[in-house]
């Protein structure tokens, strides 16, 4: 694992801000894409519930 510059150094700067804060919106945008696809897995799990337990078929 890379270590940022301002742990080895202690001098921030204007790159590094820039570095850290496109990292926190890569992580950003996956846990909003994982926050949706957990959302349609529980949409499944509701479908395929309701399935098991009435012996209908999945809508």
């Amino acid at each position: 694992m890379e270590l940022l510059p301002c742990v080895v150094t202690g001098e921030v700067t204007p790159e590094l801000l820039e570095r850290l804060s496109v990292e926190r919106d890569r992580i950003n945008t996956q846990i909003g894409t994982l926050v949706d696809t957990r959302d349609r897995l529980d949409a499944i799990i509701a479908a395929a519930t309701t399935t098991f337990r009435t012996g209908r078929p999945c809508p």
